[in-house]
C-alpha cells in the first residue's frame, strides 16, 4: 500500500514538472512570435522587404497565435509581392553561360555559384559583384524598383567586364648614347694619328732608303729612331682606332629603349607653325 502511495506522488510530481516545462516552451515560442510580428513590421517600413519577409514568415507560422498569425499571413503575401527580384547571368565573348563564379551584392555573399535562380532584393541601388575562378572580378551597380520581378543582368565576360584595360601603346625611342660619339670621335682621330705618322714613317723610310749612307751603314741612328717612332705612334693609333670603331658600334646597336616624351600642352604656344599663333 505504501508503495502504491510513493508511485502516485511521483507520478502527480512529473505531471506538475512537464506541464511547467511546456508552459515555459510555450512562452517563450509566444514571444518569438510577437518579436517576429514586431520586427517584420520595422523592417518593412524601412524598405528592407527581405528581412520583412523572413520575420513574417515565423510569425505565420502554425505554432503562432491566431492574431499575430493573421496579421503574419496577409503582410508576408503583401511584402513577397513588392519584393524585387533580379536574375544575374555571366556570358563570354560568343554568348555562352558561365556558372563559374561567386556573387556578391552589397558585400553580402549571395551565391557561391550562378545556379540560374533568380535573386530578391530590397529596393533601392544595390553593387552587384562577380568574382571569377582565376580570382579576377567585375562590378554592376543597378536600382531595383519595388514590385519588379526577374529583372535580367547580363554580366560580360571576360576582359571588358573584369576592368583589365588593354595596354596602351607606348611611343618608344632609342636615343644615341653620349659615349657612342665620344668612341666615334676617339676611333676618327685614331685613324687620322694613324694616316699621319703612318705618311710620315713611309717618308723618312723612303728618304733612308734613296740616302747613299744605306749601302755604308752610316746613316745617322737619329733618323732611324724618328722613323721607327713614326711607325709605332701610327700602329698604336690604329689599334686605337679599331678598338674605338668596335666599342662606338656595340654600344649604338644595344643602346637601351626609352619611353617617347610627351609634348606639353603649353609648348604649342611657343611652336612656329602653332595654329592660331602669329608672330
Amino acid at each position: 500500500m505504501r508503495s502504491l502511495e510513493v508511485i502516485v506522488v511521483v507520478v502527480v510530481a512529473f505531471g506538475y514538472s512537464w506541464t511547467g516545462f511546456a508552459r515555459a516552451d510555450d512562452a517563450n515560442e509566444l514571444q518569438a512570435c510577437l518579436q517576429a510580428h514586431t520586427d517584420g513590421q520595422r523592417a518593412r517600413n524601412a524598405g528592407k522587404l527581405v528581412s520583412a519577409a523572413n520575420e513574417f514568415a515565423r510569425c505565420a507560422d502554425a505554432a503562432c497565435p491566431s492574431g499575430p498569425r493573421s496579421d503574419c499571413t496577409e503582410w508576408l503575401g503583401e511584402v513577397q509581392q513588392g519584393t524585387p527580384s533580379v536574375a544575374v547571368s555571366v556570358r563570354g565573348e560568343k554568348g555562352e553561360d558561365h556558372v563559374d563564379a561567386t556573387l556578391y551584392i552589397d558585400g553580402q555573399l549571395v551565391r557561391p555559384r550562378l545556379y540560374g535562380r533568380s535573386i530578391a532584393v530590397d529596393p533601392g541601388a544595390h553593387v552587384l559583384r562577380v568574382e571569377f575562378s582565376d580570382g579576377r572580378s567585375t562590378e554592376e551597380r543597378f536600382v531595383a524598383r519595388e514590385g519588379e520581378k526577374n529583372r535580367p543582368i547580363a554580366v560580360a565576360f571576360p576582359s571588358a567586364a573584369l576592368g583589365i584595360k588593354e595596354p596602351v601603346p607606348v611611343s618608344t625611342r632609342r636615343p644615341v648614347p653620349v659615349g657612342t660619339y665620344l668612341l666615334i670621335g676617339v676611333s676618327v682621330a685614331g685613324a687620322a694619328t694613324f694616316a699621319a705618322f703612318g705618311a710620315d714613317g713611309k717618308t723618312r723610310q723612303s728618304s733612308l732608303e734613296a740616302d747613299p749612307c744605306r749601302g755604308t751603314r752610316t746613316c745617322s741612328e737619329s733618323r732611324v729612331d724618328v722613323m721607327y717612332r713614326s711607325y709605332t705612334v701610327a700602329d698604336i693609333a690604329l689599334l686605337v682606332s679599331f678598338l674605338s670603331g668596335t666599342a662606338a658600334v656595340v654600344s649604338y646597336a644595344l643602346r637601351p629603349s626609352v619611353q617617347r616624351e610627351q609634348a606639353s600642352p603649353s609648348a604649342s604656344w611657343f611652336a612656329p607653325n602653332a595654329p592660331g599663333v602669329r608672330f
